[in-house]
């Protein structure tokens, strides 16, 4: 058992490796106004967001549109599963086979962190289960983090509410490797152990853990968030066609055939 760790110690590490370095060399986006997601602009987290977006670790949360990344849901144990993979590069598939985890999307996903010594199970000590469907703490988000990372220093880092978790010790090493800076901003001195992670904060999670810049995307033009159905009247379709047209030219389509007059199927149109 113990070569058996060492031997997926050292493969994940080079992996590692291998990654940081292919991560290094990725060509930052040239993003449309907005960015990839149209559901998290304005969000703290957003340029994080485009950042694992880039390096191709999330895709979004609408399949197969993907046009929405969903930032406040919570983050899966499953959906945990494919970040790391393919944040890490994950291909070996052992024999852990969890019995919960066969219906599951992101079963093969499951296996590859299970072989790569990333994740143990969810029913200690028989570890039979993975428990998929169950949203992540942030404890728990520090024990798959460390262990993906091969994350060993403590630094002095001592927040006020994990002395009682079983995960104190991976939170402290998050915290001396940058990855976390804590929950309650701007003291910082609160980590909340117990709180599920949402997907907004696993973005900025893995983009420092991984060393991506993040990649702030041009603002939304204002004029490309209506469509003629979005009008109670043709009066209303035509001010907002002609408030943004001299600046953005006719970017919702609004007009159909070029005369400057938008909407002309609803009531009153000339």
């Amino acid at each position: 058992m113990l070569m058996l760790r060492t031997r997926r110690a050292a493969v994940l590490g080079v992996s590692l490796v291998v990654v940081l370095v292919l991560f290094a060399g990725i060509a930052l986006a040239v993003l449309p106004p907005g960015g990839t997601f149209i559901d998290d602009d304005g969000n703290v987290h957003e340029a994080n967001i485009e950042a694992i977006a880039n390096a191709g670790i999330t895709r979004g949360c609408n399949p197969p549109e993907n046009t929405r990344y969903c930032p406040d849901d919570a983050v899966t144990r499953g959906q945990m599963a494919a970040f790391l993979v393919r944040a890490l590069n994950l291909t070996a598939t052992g024999d852990t086979d969890f019995i919960d985890d066969n219906d599951s999307v992101f079963e093969g996903d499951i296996e590859k962190l299970a072989e790569a010594g990333i994740t143990r199970g969810c029913n200690p000590p028989e570890n039979t289960r993975y428990c998929p469907d169950d949203a992540v703490t942030r404890g728990q988000m520090a024990a798959f983090l460390v262990r993906a990372l091969n994350l060993t220093a403590t630094g002095d880092k001592d927040f006020v509410d994990d002395n009682t978790s079983v995960f104190e010790g991976d939170i402290e090493k998050l915290a001396e490797a940058g990855v976390t800076y804590g929950c309650n901003p701007p003291d910082y001195t609160m980590f909340c152990p117990n709180d599920d992670v949402t997907r907004d904060q696993m973005a900025s999670f893995l983009a420092r853990a991984l060393g991506l810049p993040p990649i702030h995307p041009p603002a939304r033009h204002p004029g490309d968030t209506k469509n003629c159905t979005d009008f109670a009247t043709w009066t209303e379709a035509q001010a907002w066609f002609d408030l943004y047209y001299p600046t953005e030219g006719d970017i919702a389509k609004l007009d159909q055939d070029g005369d400057l007059i938008a909407c002309e199927g609803l009531a009153g149109a000339p």
